[in-house]
């Protein structure tokens, strides 16, 4: 039994990613860290497919995983057929080990370049408010971390549990407006 609990912990770490922002530098309050958007949350403009984490302009942002960056700059938000679309301002790709592509958006600067190996844990952008930001579904200047996960075909996956175990002492909690709540 010893060895099979060692296992689970040992499984449920391997499983873990970084989180993207030290959770000193989020929002927090009632033991809960304050989101701004979730995934799959109604918007005006359609469903928000990533997560939103508010924090101070220039807070240190930190790859999830180990990967490449595939690509960097700035998308100038466009409204087409009723929606805006390439709304992320200054913004980060990087292509994890495992083919998944990883979209920090609405970023100050960024620290790395195209073509560029990271690391999990390494600094890679500071937060800002560029291209169209929403908070709560409305337009407004708010900085947070615009942060969202992507299959090898482009479609979004829903990032909260796995960000949720990074943080190790909060559990994810989609039915709020917070993203993880304090495990007592």
């Amino acid at each position: 039994m010893k060895y099979f609990i060692i296992l689970l912990i040992l499984m449920s770490v391997g499983f873990a990613t970084t989180f993207p922002i030290d959770v000193k530098d989020c929002k927090v309050k009632h033991g809960r860290v304050e989101l701004t958007g979730w995934h799959n949350q109604q918007r005006a403009t359609g469903i928000h497919g990533a997560l939103d984490i508010p924090c101070e302009r220039g807070t240190a942002i930190k790859s999830v995983k180990n990967g490449k960056v595939i690509a960097k700059g700035y998308m100038y938000p466009r409204y087409v057929r009723g929606k805006w679309v390439d709304n992320y301002g200054n913004y980060l790709m990087i292509q994890d080990e495992d083919g998944f592509t990883w979209i920090y958006g609405h970023l100050e600067t960024t620290e790395v370049n195209k073509g560029d190996r990271v690391r999990e844990g390494q600094f890679i952008a500071r937060a800002g408010s560029t291209g169209l930001v929403y908070s709560n579904g409305a337009p407004r200047i708010a900085t947070h971390l615009h942060i969202e996960k992507q299959d090898q075909r482009g479609r979004k996956i829903n990032i909260s549990v796995e960000l949720g175990r990074a943080v190790k002492s909060f559990i994810p909690d989609q039915w709020s407006n917070w993203a993880f709540t304090l495990r007592k």
